[in-house]
């Protein structure tokens, strides 16, 4: 990446809302004692870091401060840091993922996480990239979902199936058929805004990866989970919905330059060790990045 694409990536970083510089300092700058202990977790808390996560954070600072006893304000910042990118070592590829001609990537999560703006800024990401992108809009339940991803496909200069089916399996057959018919390089498939109470809509993702399965084994190539960052607990609840019914193979974190506070990814990394690959760090066509966790750990502070 040139110096210049860098620096952009990293200003759109500084959007995410910074929680623990001034907190940090304040509480680090005294003895690490029962008191500021108790102070910290409640500060991991708030973060919706969770149980497991801020014991572990406790635990392993005191070890760290029984070791190096003079530690220094900026000695415990600078082990916080390296303790939270230590969470993100499964990323074993650089980003963006590269996929096979005509790959299926299957966009997946609950109404109002921002699947369908995710799409479309993922079709304008691989478009400027020099790929051939076909959009399906799999999602024939919400009502105007359609039109909404038509106009993000035209927004970002992309084909979307045109497909008479009410039926989201038979959508994404005829996308994927289209895509091998007119050489298409990556398909990108909307899928309906489910919950885990909504049993019959869970299925019907199931019955959507058999039916692609049917004309392309491989299928999908990617199943993409938009989690919404503002949703905390509850965000991570629905993410293990999903995963009891499909492969969810990578994440996309939204709404991080709101009032998100950044805990869930880190919750993510350590309960589920699936991979974060994209970042939505804005309201506009370019504002999707691929997840960097160097730039994400130092946005925090």
């Amino acid at each position: 990446m040139s110096p210049f694409l860098f620096s952009l990536v990293k200003d759109k970083y500084q959007k995410i809302k910074k929680f623990f510089s001034f907190s940090l300092t304040q509480l680090f700058s005294t003895k690490l004692d029962a008191d500021q202990l108790e102070r910290l977790e409640e500060l991991l808390y708030m973060q919706d870091l969770g149980g497991a996560l801020v014991e572990e954070i406790l635990n392993e600072i005191q070890i760290f401060y029984k070791k190096h006893p003079n530690s220094t304000q900026e000695d415990f910042i600078v082990w916080m840091k390296k303790f939270m990118l230590s969470l993100f070592h499964l990323k074993l590829e650089p980003l963006p993922r590269q996929y096979p001609k005509g790959a299926l990537v299957l966009v997946v999560g609950v109404n109002g996480s921002g699947k369908t703006t995710t799409i479309g800024r993922l079709a304008n990401y691989y478009k400027n990239d020099g790929k051939k992108v076909l959009v399906a809009p799999g999602d024939t339940y919400r009502a105007a979902a359609k039109e909404q991803l038509s106009i993000w496909a035209q927004r970002a200069g992309v084909s979307m199936v045109e497909s008479p089916s009410k039926d989201p399996s038979g959508v994404i057959y005829e996308a994927l058929q289209k895509g091998k018919n007119e050489n298409f390089d990556l398909i990108i498939a909307d899928t309906a805004g489910r919950l885990d109470a909504r049993v019959e809509l869970m299925r019907e993702l199931e019955k959507v990866i058999r039916t692609a399965k049917k004309l392309e084994p491989l299928a999908p190539h990617e199943v993409l989970y938009i989690l919404d960052a503002t949703l905390g607990q509850n965000g991570l609840d629905q993410l293990k919905a999903f995963i009891q019914v499909c492969p969810v193979s990578g994440i996309c974190l939204t709404k991080m330059d709101g009032t998100a506070k950044g805990g869930v990814a880190l919750r993510v990394q350590k309960e589920l060790k699936i991979p974060i690959l994209w970042i939505g760090l804005g309201e506009g066509l370019d504002d999707l990045q691929p997840f960097d966790a160097n730039h994400f750990v130092e946005s925090l502070f």
